[in-house]
């Protein structure tokens, strides 16, 4: 089997910014009661980001499996080969240039799909 996993390149850069504004918020003085309440709130929410980036780096997230049986993408059901009808696969035509391959699945096919797979369903790069 094997496993791919989502690129931790944009996300170490998320998280080196998160820190520099967690320890810039840190050592901000605070001067009245309005000041220092919303900076608590504001650290708070940089910390549990900060908390979550380090989380989703040190575990990185799957994005698929693929094995001789099927592929499993984003831990949803595992799509069999045999229920594929074809494979189409887009160019996308923004700045980053990736492409995308869309699963043409047979009409007998029947799979439980999550929110985000209904809505993309119906768009072109399904």
């Amino acid at each position: 089997m094997k496993e791919f996993y989502y690129s931790k390149k944009m996300l170490f850069g998320w998280t080196v910014f998160s820190l520099i504004l967690l320890i810039g918020v840190l050592y901000l003085p605070a001067n009245s009661l309005g000041i220092l309440l919303w900076e608590t709130v504001v650290k708070i929410i940089v910390l549990c980001f900060c908390l979550g980036m380090f989380y989703v780096y040190m575990n990185p997230q799957k994005l698929a499996q693929i094995d001789d049986e099927g592929i499993i993408i984003d831990g949803n059901e595992k799509l069999k080969w045999s229920d594929i009808e074809k494979a189409e696969r887009f160019q996308k035509k923004c700045f980053c240039g990736r492409d995308f391959i869309r699963f043409k699945l047979k009409k007998n096919a029947k799979y439980s799909l999550r929110l985000t797979q209904k809505l993309s369903s119906m768009s072109k790069y399904g």
